[in-house]
């Protein structure tokens, strides 16, 4: 029980972290229970199962406010969907899912690095059309990730949508939350098998990270400086990738 709520606080405070800078958080879930030394067969499922609380709560948030536009997500929805469910099919060792989790861990931080130069590079350059074909390589490459490795693939969208002019900041993070709750439900599909493997505290775990993601969402927007936040995922993201790489 103490492990269940130790995680519980994490899974909250990772939560208030990520929505505060526009993002589901299942990289630094992942990151978590990494440290915990949770076996891949609950460590994916769980990551996947809370990405879709939260990114569910920002997606409906998101449509009442009128910041989605399907159109220009289509290509990346039909890129990513079945190469989720695949990619969550594939069952791997722990010797295997610890380390490639670990470098998923290291590129989403050198992402979070990159974001805010790519953000003000974005903010100077006209939105353009998006390209189809790119697109569908963009979502199935996302969409695969997110299946093998239980996170939502918005660590690779994010800057690629900035960064070719396919969106702006504010579309981007409305597109990216609704990639990453398509990505994480298509991997559950492909994942189904292991909901046997769910943990028994997931619900706490749940309202942990709903309540978290409607703090974080709250605090981002009018309270805490975006530099420091992405510092401190920067660095929970390079610790946990290092701890999966080197005591997988």
């Amino acid at each position: 029980m103490g492990e269940d709520l130790t995680l519980g606080i994490a899974t909250f405070a990772v939560s208030v972290l990520y929505s505060a800078v526009g993002q589901a958080g299942g990289a630094g879930y992942l990151a978590v229970m990494g440290f915990a030394g949770t076996p891949p067969e609950v460590m994916r499922p769980t990551a996947l199962l809370l990405n879709v609380v939260v990114g569910t709560a920002a997606t409906a948030w998101l449509y009442r406010a009128g910041l989605l536009d399907f159109r220009g997500l289509w290509p990346f929805l039909v890129g990513s969907i079945p190469l989720a469910i695949v990619g969550g099919m594939m069952p791997l060792p722990r010797s295997i899912y610890n380390p490639l989790v670990g470098i998923v861990l290291l590129a989403s931080a050198a992402s979070l690095i990159s974001s805010r130069k790519i953000l003000a590079a974005a903010t100077h350059h006209r939105v353009v059309t998006i390209s189809v074909l790119p697109a569908l390589v963009a979502g199935g490459v996302a969409g695969l990730l997110a299946g093998v490795t239980g996170t939502g693939g918005g660590f690779l969208l994010s800057p690629l949508l900035l960064m070719l002019g396919w969106a702006s900041a504010r579309r981007m993070a409305a597109a990216t939350t609704v990639l990453i709750l398509a990505n994480s439900l298509a991997a559950l599909v492909g994942n189904v098998a292991s909901v046997g493997s769910l943990p028994a505290a997931l619900p706490l775990w749940s309202a942990a990270v709903l309540i978290g993601g409607l703090c974080g969402a709250e605090l981002g927007s009018r309270w805490l400086p975006t530099g420091v936040l992405i510092r401190i995922l920067v660095l929970l993201q390079i610790a946990g990738g290092l701890k999966l790489l080197v005591w997988p």
